[in-house]
């Protein structure tokens, strides 16, 4: 809308009050910082690629989604192995590696991984990723674990109705008769997993109990759980994708393992560490071949596993 131009009183009065107001000191302004600058300048953590190690935290991280939860994850310690040692091949359910030593001397595993893309068909299907300790025999490694417990933690996929369903989930076979949602104490919700999403899993044993810990790297969603357990039985160290041997693999390009450890012995080190040898083992059902494991990279922590049939 069209306004007059000002009268000369106005004008005079706009600018005696100016006048005023530049002759007049302004009141001391508050130092302290507002609630935003506060928020503006506090020092945030993002989570990106694999973990790297951090001090050992006094408590286990809370199911809280924050990046700070991320930052207090405790890894795998121990006296550091050098060198790298010799894989075996071998075939079984599962596919990626197994280390092993005589009974009840793993005491930690983890690793990380990009949750895959998962295409899914009208048939019920599904895939899981994870590690665990124990339950696994092995000719080439000498040791005998099949039968007793295991505990495990990771991400699976369900295939329902041609749609990919996402989750994080822990068990300790053969207490937990399936895999277990992890779900926060107040309401009961789960941990968002989407594909593109870099997840990171660790079973830990210590003080007569198992800590199995998920962690959504992209979000700050950490999860953990401990569970009592004797121990006696922690032959092996497991990094695996594996699916139902009764119904269909569901299907995915590959799962590209990272910034895998394991303590073993007391020693830590990466998979492929001369401290142990490990059995690289490629998943079947029955007399069809449908997941193949890549050689270790040259870090000796990481390996692909790759989709080849239902």
């Amino acid at each position: 809308m069209h306004r007059p131009p000002p009268s000369l009183s106005t004008l005079v009065i706009s600018l005696a009050l100016l006048f005023e107001a530049c002759g007049t000191p302004r009141a001391q302004e508050s130092t302290a910082p507002t609630a935003a600058a506060s928020l503006a300048t506090a020092t945030t953590v993002t989570p990106t690629g694999a973990p790297t190690a951090f001090p050992l935290p006094s408590i286990l991280p809370s199911p809280e989604a924050t990046p700070s939860a991320v930052a207090a994850l405790a890894h795998c310690t121990g006296r550091p192995s050098v060198g790298t040692g010799d894989s075996f091949h071998a075939v079984s359910t599962w596919a990626g590696y197994v280390a092993g030593e005589p009974p009840g001397s793993v005491s930690c595993v983890e690793a990380s991984w990009v949750e895959p893309t998962v295409t899914c068909d009208d048939a019920p299907a599904g895939v899981d990723i994870w590690v665990g300790i124990g339950a696994y025999d092995s000719v080439d490694l000498g040791i005998e674990d099949k039968g007793h417990p295991i505990q495990q933690a990771g991400t699976g996929v369900d295939c329902e109705d041609g749609l990919a369903e996402h989750y994080a989930w822990h068990q300790y076979l053969p207490r937990d008769s399936e895999d277990q949602r992890f779900r926060t104490a107040g309401d009961g919700g789960e941990m968002v997993v989407e594909p593109g999403d870099r997840m990171w899993a660790q079973v830990r044993y210590g003080d007569g109990a198992f800590t199995m810990t998920v962690a959504n790297l992209s979000t700050g969603d950490v999860r953990s759980v401990t569970q009592s357990g004797a121990g006696r039985h922690r032959s092996s160290a497991e990094w695996i994708v594996s699916g139902e041997a009764d119904e269909p693999m569901a299907r995915f390009a590959s799962v590209m393992f990272s910034g895998g450890l394991v303590t073993l012995g007391g020693i830590v080190g990466p998979v492929g560490a001369a401290s142990w040898n490990r059995n690289r083992i490629d998943e079947w059902a029955g007399d069809i071949k449908r997941l193949r494991v890549s050689d270790l990279n040259a870090a000796g922590d990481g390996f692909r596993v790759i989709w080849l049939h239902r």
